[in-house]
């Protein structure tokens, strides 16, 4: 998700610690992406759909910190009592605003 980006993910990892980065949602390897250039420890995405896992899998096969994992994290977010900050149609306009702008800057 190309949303990510508008994280300061060095912020984020010095202000909490951080050495650990979860996402759920792979799709295209994004936040991984992003997540590789902060040096964390573990980069951890979640993906529930077989064969975009299947791909991913195969795209960071040698990279020895990322975790590819298959299932739903909705799971985790229970366990976790995990609550959104941002809600859909908020989150939705972001996504559309950064892929639109990301096709922009592309032309």
């Amino acid at each position: 998700m190309g949303t990510i980006r508008r994280f300061d993910l060095q912020e984020i990892k010095d202000k909490y610690n951080s050495k650990v980065f979860v996402e759920t949602g792979t799709m295209y390897g994004d936040g991984v992406d992003y997540a590789l250039q902060y040096n964390f420890d573990k980069i951890i995405s979640i993906e529930i759909e077989p064969s975009i896992h299947k791909t991913a899998v195969k795209k960071y096969n040698n990279n020895n910190n990322v975790d590819i994992v298959l299932g739903d994290s909705s799971k985790a977010v229970k366990v976790l009592n995990w609550e959104p900050e941002v809600d859909f149609d908020s989150l939705a306009k972001m996504m559309y605003e950064e892929d639109y702008n990301d096709l922009s800057n592309r032309t």
